[in-house]
């Protein structure tokens, strides 16, 4: 056989190749689209290419049913303990962020099976508590603050920002107890200036307040973290993972607690790069997240939250049933972050 027949033959034979590839392509897109656009509810996939049988097609199994959807605050204090959920994301756990408040209707609505939930919706909604980290202070939280245009025993009425109800109902408490100033709450968003035009107080949380320098401020003001724990002696706890109880009798708290530990080892990398995205100044934002906020909930911190719901309740702003349900608190080395 001459040089010249053999590549022929060999072209041939690897057109004939491809062309029986190409077959098997479109065989295998037309069964899957077949398999994908029928009444099943999932699409098909095969378990090998080399035969064309229906009984090589088995169902995919429905990813979502397996994960885990979650809610967490898009706040600064809620960076560290999202840091590994963020930096390495899974596809056992679908994330989303969102304000307290909205979080916790998620969770209502059934759109999230976990969330970092305000604690009065934790018991407003009969959640149960995941694992032991969560958002508290012990002392100043410098996050939620409350300004007023006159003394605080004659303020009548507040405007709130209502993207957390913990810290609306933190503010009644403490006015009530306190100053003996019963309130009026108005819903308002964060811009102080505004507020105080037409109301005598002004509740302003999150990172609007870290955007705040209060000495600057012509206004009285009031850090929620700081008088609850002059009031009480007691920590407040402000957030925690959440779930029904269900829900959270089925989930591993472990991802959640690992993903703190990441975040408090990496404190540095998360100021650097989402201070100046929220326009809070890195000294500022370091400072909060190491000396602040309270990432572990111990024994005074779950005291302090039941202190927060009884005296709620004792003031009709939650009602009679309403209580949040930690696990049962047994503590847990969850790394070396006593000190937070």
């Amino acid at each position: 056989m001459t040089g010249e027949c053999k590549c022929a033959l060999i072209g041939a034979a690897n057109r004939s190749v491809w062309m029986l590839l190409l077959g098997r392509l479109v065989q295998l897109n037309l069964l899957y689209w077949r398999g994908f656009c029928s009444s099943s509810p999932v699409p098909i996939i095969f378990k090998h290419a080399g035969t064309m049988l229906a009984s090589d097609l088995e169902p995919i199994p429905d990813l979502y049913e397996e994960t885990l959807r979650v809610c967490a605050v898009s706040y600064l204090n809620t960076a560290p303990l999202i840091y590994s959920l963020q930096q390495a994301p899974s596809l056992s756990i679908l994330l989303e962020m969102a304000v307290p408040a909205v979080c916790a209707e998620r969770l209502r609505a059934g759109k999230a099976d976990i969330g970092l939930v305000p604690v009065a919706e934790i018991a407003r909604q009969h959640l149960a508590i995941l694992g032991n980290v969560g958002i508290a202070s012990d002392g100043p939280v410098r996050s939620i603050l409350m300004f007023a245009r006159k003394p605080w025993r004659e303020v009548r009425t507040l405007a709130g920002d209502s993207s957390s109800r913990t810290s609306v109902l933190l503010a009644q408490i403490l006015l009530r107890e306190r100053y003996h100033a019963a309130v009026s709450m108005h819903p308002h968003p964060p811009e102080i200036d505004a507020m105080l035009a037409t109301h005598d107080a002004a509740l302003i949380i999150g990172d609007s307040a870290l955007r705040l320098d209060p000495a600057r401020l012509p206004y009285s003001c009031l850090d929620l973290g700081d008088e609850w724990r002059r009031h009480t002696g007691l920590p407040m706890v402000f957030a925690a993972w959440a779930g029904t109880p269900s829900v959270v009798a089925a989930t591993s708290p472990q991802p959640f607690s690992d993903s703190l530990l990441a975040g408090l080892a990496n404190l540095e990398d998360i100021v650097d790069k989402e201070a100046p995205l929220r326009g809070i100044s890195h000294a500022l934002a370091l400072d909060y997240l190491r000396s602040h906020i309270r990432f572990r909930l111990g024994e005074r911190e779950f005291a302090g939250m039941q202190e927060f719901l009884n005296r709620a309740r004792q003031h009709g702003l939650l009602d009679a049933d309403a209580s949040a349900h930690p696990a049962e608190f047994v503590p847990q080395p969850v790394g070396n972050f006593e000190e937070q």
